[in-house]
């Protein structure tokens, strides 16, 4: 894991950060194109280093060192009603 990460620390740092202009203002196509795909490129490594840099911490000190987020659903995001039978009783 360790050897992942400072590979890919390593390979973020030398390519750099990319300064993204806005695409607009350039007006040859190909080095728009150029100048986006390496901005996306750039961010996909930012966000694979924060993975693994999470992934190592749960490894290290466990789940709740960094928890997991929890999705929203729309049962979970649902206001509880008290009108609402869960559970099946033999008078209804």
């Amino acid at each position: 894991m360790d050897k992942k990460i400072q590979a890919l620390a390593k390979k973020h740092l030398k390519e750099g950060g990319v300064k993204m202009q806005h695409p607009s203002d350039i007006k040859n196509k190909q080095k728009r194109q150029e100048i986006v795909l390496k901005k996306r490129m750039a961010d996909a490594r930012e966000a694979k280093l924060e993975h693994l840099k999470k992934m190592k911490v749960r490894e290290e000190l466990g789940e709740k060192a960094a928890p997991k987020g929890t999705t929203k659903t729309i049962e979970s995001m649902r206001v509880k009603d008290e009108t609402v039978i869960t559970e099946i009783d033999e008078d209804i």
